[in-house]
């Protein structure tokens, strides 16, 4: 029509102004790589199939709403437009692949447990019964994980009243970060009309923790082997050889994640590879079959304890105590810094006398001032809501 570029861009700014974009979106991949989203949430809104509307104007992306399925999509679609318009308008969905990679995990469950007690208020308020302190803000991961629950389904939970029993040591290799989030969701399931089945827990889970070693075990107990591929678990659950007695050797001093996760190399030896995995396929056998032969030979490591020990006084002094007196393995614990012995329940007695009278020697040693001996067993039930 003759006009200018100042006309013509004043004219597109109107009309931007004026119009409103809203669709429904079949994958959040989109909003992952926006960075709206993190990836575990993407994770986890793709398995719980979450399906958000949104709403574009003047280059600005606003959610509107979300629901729970494609055809849920699109009823909530229609009525967001319809509350916009007065009428309802043609959609077109978009569809994108999204890929998290590959994880394998193997995770025991022990007669090692945190309790807590839930209930839904109006605001936030957390406390302990042993006087362990932990966040009483949003920062609580049970809270947290309670709170990721009821927003995937579209729910707001504006706080909650928590108190908590902490019997899992922090930062020792334990998994005690698991146990709040499986406490978190089981309690919001739970409170939501269990609107999660146990898979969909699972995932959810491990996308929040971001490995399946210790929730996955944690939730369904007993030995666990875990592959996390494209945001899905994939877990196999074992019963553990009751015949079998634990003790958990915890020191005074913690050892965090991060710095147990710098002390790895970043690349392995391909021979160490081999040995470890060959040594994963014996271990259900080993736990779960009787085999308990094979119990030394199926825990030897060389991709993480030779790495992680060094950060941990006095753990070489507590594996040869603990061969000493009569473990069948000797293992450390997660990331550390607990070192786990294993023995034969008919040699309990025996094997925990021996530990704590040798534990007390030790005491001093390079730095730690002491160990606590906890006397486990395996938990073949996993977590519990009552």
């Amino acid at each position: 029509k003759g006009l200018g570029a100042v006309e013509i861009a004043d004219q597109i700014c109107a009309l931007r102004d004026r119009v409103c974009v809203v669709g429904l979106l079949d994958t959040l991949e989109y909003l992952r790589r926006g960075g709206r989203i993190s990836a575990a949430a993407g994770a986890v809104g793709e398995l719980l199939s979450i399906k958000p509307v949104i709403a574009i104007r003047s280059g600005e992306v606003a959610l509107l709403g979300k629901a729970r399925g494609s055809k849920n999509g699109r009823n909530l679609l229609n009525q967001q437009v319809e509350d916009l318009t007065g009428g309802a308008i043609p959609q077109k969905a978009m569809g994108l692949a999204l890929s998290l990679g590959v994880a394998v995990a193997l995770g025991l469950a022990l007669t090692l447990y945190n309790r807590v007690w839930m209930e839904e208020s109006d605001t936030l308020e957390i406390r302990c019964t042993d006087g362990v302190k932990v966040p009483t803000d949003e920062s609580n991961l049970i809270f947290w994980a309670a709170q990721h629950l009821y927003e995937i389904c579209g729910k707001k939970l504006p706080g909650l009243k928590i108190i908590q029993e902490n019997n899992i040591p922090m930062a020792r290799g334990l998994g005690s970060s698991s146990a709040c989030i499986i406490a978190g969701l089981l309690g919001a399931n739970r409170m939501l009309g269990d609107v999660l089945n146990t898979q969909e827990l699972l995932t959810l889970a491990t996308a929040i923790e971001g490995h399946p070693d210790n929730v996955a075990p944690a939730l369904l107990g007993g030995l666990t082997s875990s592959v996390f591929e494209d945001g899905v678990v994939y877990s196999v659950k074992r019963d553990v050889d009751q015949s079998l007695c634990f003790a958990a050797i915890v020191p005074d001093y913690k050892l965090l994640t991060e710095a147990a996760r710098a002390a790895l190399p970043k690349q392995v030896a391909h021979k160490d590879a081999v040995y470890n995995l060959s040594r994963a396929a014996l271990v259900p056998a080993a736990f779960c079959e009787g085999r308990h032969d094979l119990l030394g030979i199926a825990t030897e490591d060389k991709l993480h304890q030779p790495y992680r020990m060094p950060l941990m006084p006095g753990s070489r002094e507590v594996f040869a105590l603990a061969k000493q007196c009569g473990a069948k393995a000797v293992y450390v614990s997660g990331a550390g810094s607990t070192v786990m012995a294993v023995a034969e329940r008919a040699e309990a007695e025996r094997f925990y006398a021996g530990l704590r009278a040798g534990l007390e020697t030790l005491e001093g040693l390079d730095g730690c001032e002491a160990f606590t001996l906890l006397e486990l067993d395996a938990d073949n039930t996993g977590a519990t809501v009552e």
